[in-house]
């Protein structure tokens, strides 16, 4: 991948892509022009969906969440690699709460999202970003902002023959736990469908995995290790 293609939005995907932005702020009803019939979307907390009529669906639990929210478009950095634009970026609002984010000047307010293309059109969107934008959680800020990273580097390293994946632990048996006495631990250990608590020795062993050679077609991946949580 060339490094001419990070910067502005100068390719017709680009363009496709900054015009998303552009118009999901503005509530535009020709949002969905720019995509396929049966698009797929993925969004924090949602999960993965498809089609308009789950967008929409989406949307409508969003508004509610906001006074005010906009895409800064002069902030953002696009990667474009064959059928597929990364970008990242930043934006700023009020919540329903009145609590105010900026990205950039808050630790809410920073996303990247992948697109993927057919025939001109979106065919897949995945947005990673903390939806806590007001920054009111430090510790789920952290973990989203490692997650988005995490994807954004796969996609750009990838070509470079460099692999990035994220492990997500579970509950798992270290000191931060410690904490807890015998009997809450029993209670959580019986909500995990494995029934027990995890070892620091499996996420060790998930690690070892994806830095060798056995993993070397894995890249982006979201790999959990938290007894069937999910």
């Amino acid at each position: 991948m060339a490094l001419a293609a990070i910067g502005e939005a100068n390719t017709a995907q680009k363009k496709a892509t900054r015009e998303y932005f552009v118009r999901i702020d503005a509530s535009r009803p020709d949002l969905f022009d720019l995509f396929t019939a049966d698009f797929q979307f993925y969004f924090p907390k949602f999960g993965v969906g498809r089609g308009r009529a789950e967008f929409e669906i989406l949307a409508g639990g969003l508004i509610g969440t906001f006074r005010s929210f906009a895409h800064d478009l002069d902030s953002f950095r696009y990667i474009e690699e064959k059928h597929f634009v990364a970008v990242e970026g930043r934006t700023h609002g009020t919540t329903s709460g009145g609590s105010k984010w900026c990205g950039g000047e808050t630790s809410g307010g920073r996303f990247s999202s992948i697109f993927e293309f057919c025939d001109g059109l979106i065919a897949r969107m995945h947005i990673y970003l903390d939806p806590d934008y007001a920054g009111e959680d430090t510790y789920a800020t952290t973990k989203w902002a490692v997650r988005g990273m995490s994807k954004l580097a796969a996609s750009e390293l990838a070509p470079h023959h460099i692999r990035v994946n994220s492990i997500h632990p579970g509950l798992i048996d270290t000191p931060m736990i410690g904490a807890n006495s015998p009997a809450q631990l029993e209670i959580y250990a019986a909500m995990i469908p494995a029934r027990r608590i995890g070892t620091p020795l499996e996420v060790a062993e998930l690690a070892l995995f994806l830095a060798s050679d056995a993993s070397r077609y894995i890249i982006g991946a979201e790999i959990t290790v938290d007894g069937g949580i999910g």
